[in-house]
């Protein structure tokens, strides 16, 4: 497969490399598309150290390939990964708080990222979701943390309801993300 790899500070190439492998709980998605997330750039910089030397963590893609174990997917469907994967052991993914999740499994960081050809998603039934006929490849990986994060503090934190008006502040940091005169219409 073929693989944006990051090397160093500022140098990145793309390099032919095997396709990576899933266990019996994985699922192996061949990525259609990716969003460029400021977090990739912040290691491509230098401002983060380099865990994973394949990066992305916004994609949409096709499953290839699945695990014995998975019951949600099979070959062909169209998912999106979410930024924030679980394993569903810990106390957090226990008291429905996944996302805060102590095994931290996010695509490029915990596992190799979305910007490779393939990516293997550990623990595939919890970590994909189907994506809908009705959404495209790459709208689906601008869904990334951008949105999902700005949905969360609406909808879940400050419980913003149908017809009510949003005002949008920027800060450039994905936990201050709002709406700014916006009817929220999808709570």
């Amino acid at each position: 497969m073929k693989a944006l790899v990051i090397e160093d500070v500022k140098k990145a190439v793309v390099k032919d490399l095997p396709v990576p492998e899933i266990d019996q709980d994985g699922i192996l998605i061949k990525a259609m598309a990716n969003g460029v997330c400021r977090s990739d750039w912040h290691v491509w910089i230098g401002d983060h150290g380099i865990i994973q030397p394949i990066i992305g963590h916004e994609f949409a893609g096709v499953v290839e390939e699945v695990g014995s174990n998975i019951t949600n997917f099979k070959r062909g469907d169209r998912v999106i990964v979410p930024f924030s994967g679980s394993d569903g052991t810990c106390p957090h993914c226990i008291a429905g708080d996944t996302h805060l999740c102590d095994s931290f499994l996010v695509p490029g960081t915990a596992y190799q990222g979305g910007y490779g050809e393939y990516v293997a998603i550990p623990k595939g039934d919890r970590n994909a979701i189907h994506l809908p006929d009705s959404l495209n490849f790459a709208d689906a990986a601008a869904l990334g943390c951008r949105f999902m994060s700005a949905y969360h503090g609406v909808v879940d934190r400050v419980n913003v309801l149908p017809g009510e008006w949003l005002w949008w502040y920027w800060s450039f940091n994905n936990s201050n993300c709002f709406f700014h005169g916006c009817i929220c219409n999808w709570c």
